[in-house]
């Protein structure tokens, strides 16, 4: 399927690792789901919160939670 589409598109005669790609799509699709589930979660405990489920929105909070969790560490310590 990956080089049909690859040729179809014109990008040359792929060489595709199935077991990488498989890696990748796995990770990817947990991934979005971890990041579907803090939503939901943060959504539940405040109602406030948009809904808002772009990716990029819920990396920034996850990325910002992460900081504020590691500056409280090093203030603490």
């Amino acid at each position: 399927m990956i080089k049909d589409l690859k040729q179809r598109l014109g990008l040359g005669i792929p060489n595709p690792q199935p077991p990488a790609i498989q890696r990748h799509v796995t990770l990817v699709l947990l991934s979005y789901f971890t990041l579907i589930l803090l939503k939901i979660l943060q959504r539940s405990k405040d109602k406030t919160i948009s809904l808002t489920l772009s990716i990029g929105f819920l990396a920034l909070q996850v990325r910002k939670q992460i900081l504020i969790e590691r500056i409280i560490v090093k203030l603490n310590n």
